[in-house]
Order: C-alpha cells, then sequence, then structure tokens
C-alpha cells in the first residue's frame, strides 16, 4: 500500500490524533523474510504500522491494531540491544523495534487504551 501521508489513513476517523510516533521495524514472528522498516503510529485509538521500506521480501504494508485488542503489553529488548515492544492481538505476537524509548510508546498504549 503507498500512502502519500499519514492523515490519509486516518483521515475518516474525525475524533482521532496522532499522539506518538517512531520509526521501527516490524518483526514479523510468523514469516522471518518478511521484517519490513516503517513508522509506528500510537493514536488515540489505534496502533498503526506502515511500511516505508520495501523489498523482494517485504509482504507487509499496513497493520492496525485498535488499543483495546492490544493484550500483554511490554518494552523488551530484541538480542539485548534493541529496545522493543512486544504484544498480543487475538492470540499472535506482535512485536516492532525502535530507536530509543520503547517504554514511552507502552506508556502512550496504555494511557490511550484505558480511555477507549
Amino acid at each position: 500500500m503507498q500512502t502519500n501521508t499519514i492523515s490519509d489513513i486516518i483521515e475518516f476517523a474525525k475524533n482521532e490524533s496522532i499522539i506518538l510516533q517512531k520509526v521501527s521495524k516490524y518483526w514479523n514472528q510468523q514469516n522471518k523474510l518478511d521484517r519490513p522498516d516503517g513508522v509506528l503510529i500510537v493514536t488515540n485509538y489505534r496502533l498503526i504500522f506502515i511500511t516505508k521500506l520495501e523489498s523482494t521480501f517485504t509482504k507487509t504494508g499496513l497493520l492496525v491494531f485498535p488499543l483495546n485488542l492490544i493484550e500483554n503489553l511490554e518494552a523488551k529488548r530484541v538480542m539485548l540491544i534493541s529496545p522493543a515492544i512486544c504484544f498480543k492481538v487475538q492470540g499472535t505476537v506482535y512485536m516492532f523495534t525502535l530507536f530509543s524509548k520503547a517504554k514511552e510508546v507502552v506508556y502512550e498504549i496504555e494511557k490511550y487504551k484505558a480511555t477507549v
């Protein structure tokens, strides 16, 4: 999926606001070849991942998670180095690495999840 701006994705949600944006990598647990780089966006209703760099192996273009479906959310490290967030949605594990401040992302998700 190709988008010009982040607002293109959320334009239909009149009361939705972008809370936080982070450059991230999706660590696909089902297909280890599909691990695209992109932007992780926290809104007051959803967590959104948009792939920014496509390659031959990447299949994921857009992931959208309503905050109320996110379970077992935690900040952790991948390979003891890279900060990451990890969570489950409907039994499937999702993980995203970040350059920094994974705990900030967890905090914002938990804060807005409580209001949904």
